[in-house]
């Protein structure tokens, strides 16, 4: 049986004389302070680069907002609760916290445990970061590690750990990571924001602004911010998908490094665009795994042209495997132009693992490659198969077994 009682504040250190902040403190050398910490006021925390500010128990915001600014680190511990004291652990801090700088990690206390029907119950480890209300987290620089605190030992080592983070979570600019405590505590139970103009990646997937439906998100990943990987003239972009769905009929999309996809890049009808490779590699990362379905890499209903124009011509399109025809690109409908690039290590299922072109118009301009890709298992006979009027196509042999 699992058990949580009311924590004390700041945990079994209530005793403790409280410090009280407000306004601008600086810390410029290593500082551990034990007591309870209180805000009085709003308070901006500088801690210089190399100092290392170290609270073994709770800062209490309450209505206020502490920042945290310089390039310092602060190392925020909660309190433990002692065995059969029935109390919670103490959080690391109470209420609203800014990031602007350094290195910052909180962590919830220990919760105690306590005497039920004649065995030992845990009660619930604190949280790294609490509140209500109003109260929230933004991370606009730096970085914050936050982690629940561990469940207290009960007689059958199941407990619950405390949260992570219970407030509405705000990403600017710093890179986060929130953990549940040992005993199943949860990373996040607020809502995540992405703040507009930046985006957020945890390695894998991407967070454009807005709420993040992702409830896992901040389950022990870390996220950072993310780097553009596409460009329309000025303008950067944080995904392919973003750049292609943003492209006029006069633009070019312009790849800025490598990306690997989840999902195939979709180029909807109606929609004409240039997808530039710029000497990348688009990669939908299913090489050497099962085929699965919707697999290729780019699939169009509009108007695509395919180029690179790069000094070395070593942008290519890779990785897809699907269960259907076409591995790289899947033209359903519309037209499409391969005026550079190569396409290659694809694989499908049925016709065309290079390219599958069942649509008005298919046309090979430049000096584009297309081989060692892969249809129904036989390699060199999964280059192209056209359904529609295909021009210039002869100018490459790599086309062996379309």
């Amino acid at each position: 049986m699992l058990v949580s009682m009311t924590p004390a504040l700041g945990g079994m250190a209530m005793a403790a004389e409280a410090v009280n902040w407000s306004g601008a403190k600086s810390v410029t050398a290593n500082e551990t302070i034990s007591d309870i910490v209180t805000l009085a006021g709003d308070t901006t925390l500088t801690i210089a680069s190399g100092a290392t500010l170290t609270v073994n128990n709770t800062i209490n915001c309450y209505t206020y907002a502490l920042t945290v600014d310089g390039g310092g680190t602060l190392i925020v511990k909660g309190a433990d609760s002692a065995d059969n004291s029935g109390v919670d652990g103490g959080a690391g801090v109470n209420g609203s916290l800014i990031v602007n700088g350094g290195t910052v990690t909180i962590t919830g206390g220990q919760g105690g445990t306590t005497t039920f029907d004649a065995h030992t119950e845990s009660i619930i480890g604190g949280s790294g970061i609490d509140g209500s209300g109003s109260d929230s987290v933004t991370v606009k620089g730096g970085t914050l590690t936050i982690k629940g605190g561990a469940a207290g030992e009960d007689f059958s080592g199941t407990c619950d750990g405390g949260v992570g983070v219970s407030v509405p979570v705000t990403l600017a600019g710093g890179e986060i990571t929130a953990t549940g405590g040992s005993g199943n505590g949860s990373g996040s139970r607020g809502a995540v924001t992405v703040a507009q103009g930046v985006a957020y990646t945890d390695g894998t997937a991407v967070y454009l602004a807005g709420a993040i439906s992702d409830t896992s998100a901040l389950a022990g990943k870390e996220l950072k911010p993310a780097e553009p990987v596409a460009q329309i003239g000025e303008t950067k972009y944080y995904t392919v998908q973003q750049a292609l769905d943003a492209a006029g009929a006069a633009d070019d999309v312009k790849l800025l490094t490598d990306v690997t996809i989840s999902a195939p890049l979709t180029v909807a009808s109606g929609k004409t665009v240039t997808l530039d490779l710029n000497g990348h590699t688009i990669d939908r990362g299913l090489a050497g795994k099962s085929a699965v379905d919707r697999g290729y890499v780019i699939y169009t209903e509009g108007t695509l042209t395919l180029t690179d124009n790069s000094a070395g011509k070593t942008g290519k399109i890779t990785g897809g495997n699907n269960t259907g025809e076409g591995g790289g690109v899947y033209v359903q409908v519309g037209t499409f132009q391969m005026d550079g690039g190569t396409i290659t290590g694809n694989n499908a299922g049925n016709d065309g693992g290079g390219v599958y072109c069942y649509c008005i118009d298919f046309t090979v301009g430049g000096s584009p490659v297309v081989s060692d890709n892969v249809k129904g298992g036989a390699k060199g006979a999964g280059g192209l198969y056209t359904g529609g009027t295909a021009s210039n196509v002869a100018v490459a042999t790599d086309y062996s077994g379309s």
